[in-house]
């Protein structure tokens, strides 16, 4: 990866549930990391995972730095929307949860109707540039959010979506920013989708895959959550487009896909993975 490039990686690794059988955790978790590790993002945002899981990402990837607490407590109970960032790559600065509630600063609230407790977990990055490279201030400090939307509430995902990019301006309201996760939201047929994109809540940000003469990712699949069955999923749930990648002017795409390939003949997970590689700037 070329040092004014940096690859994102949005991943639902579906939560540890014993009911899962053949594609319960302990089944899969080794695909999981492997798919990580083929990938190899700079920027990598996972969503549902538990303690454990998160603790066994964080294990075969020492090199990169974790932030993110479990939605429950604020500490390790519940799922996490984590984040892991390459330390050769990115320097974290800062880095913080909120809930997406009235009381986003309270640990565990849960308004808007919402079927659970809903996070995001962000982080101000500095951009580690090789010697010799020049970047202005403003491109190299980078806002990261990461977030898993709610999947019983309409109402909770555009307030969700709404209080994300405010959060987004009061953070990093001049620098570039990566917003990722699972939405929850069929494929461009809600508002959630536009109150990020067409700046609905003050500032516009690009899904990744819907610039012209780029790798689209709606040229892949077409959907990211296919419940374990792949490309059969298509028949099965054809609007299932829940995992998104955006980003604001500072970055200029250069490849966006999604990951519909097995491990070992497994599907590591019952969403696909989506991939985003930004170059920093706009040249």
């Amino acid at each position: 990866m070329e040092a004014s490039t940096l690859k994102v990686m949005s991943f639902n690794i579906r939560y540890d549930n014993p009911r899962d059988g053949d594609h319960a955790w302990n089944a899969r978790k080794q695909a999981v990391i492997q798919l990580i590790n083929e990938e190899k993002p700079d920027l990598l945002g996972i969503q549902e995972g538990l303690i454990h899981q998160v603790k066994h990402i964080e294990e075969h990837f020492p090199h990169h730095e974790r932030v993110g607490v479990g939605r429950d407590d604020g500490g390790e109970e519940g799922e996490h929307a984590a984040l892991f960032c390459l330390r050769d790559r990115v320097k974290v600065e800062r880095s913080g949860t909120f809930w997406l509630s009235d009381t986003p600063g309270v640990p565990g609230s849960n308004t808007w109707n919402t079927g659970c407790r809903r996070v995001c977990t962000w982080c101000i990055v500095t951009l580690l540039h090789r010697e010799g490279m020049h970047r202005n201030a403003d491109d190299s400090r980078v806002l990261v959010m990461n977030t898993h939307l709610d999947n019983a509430s309409r109402q909770a995902r555009e307030k969700g979506a709404k209080l994300i990019v405010n959060k987004m301006n009061e953070l990093h309201p001049v620098g570039p920013c990566i917003v990722m996760g699972d939405l929850n939201t069929r494929k461009n047929g809600e508002r959630t989708v536009a109150i990020i994109t067409r700046g609905e809540a003050g500032r516009r940000l690009i899904k990744a895959g819907q610039v012209p003469r780029q790798t689209g990712m709606e040229m892949e699949a077409g959907f990211t959550w296919h419940d374990f069955r792949g490309a059969d999923a298509r028949w099965y749930h054809p609007r299932g487009y829940y995992d998104y990648i955006f980003y604001t002017a500072g970055f200029k795409e250069v490849e966006s896909r999604i990951v519909t390939r097995t491990v070992h003949e497994m599907y590591p997970s019952d969403h696909f993975p989506v991939i985003a590689v930004l170059h920093v700037g706009n040249q």
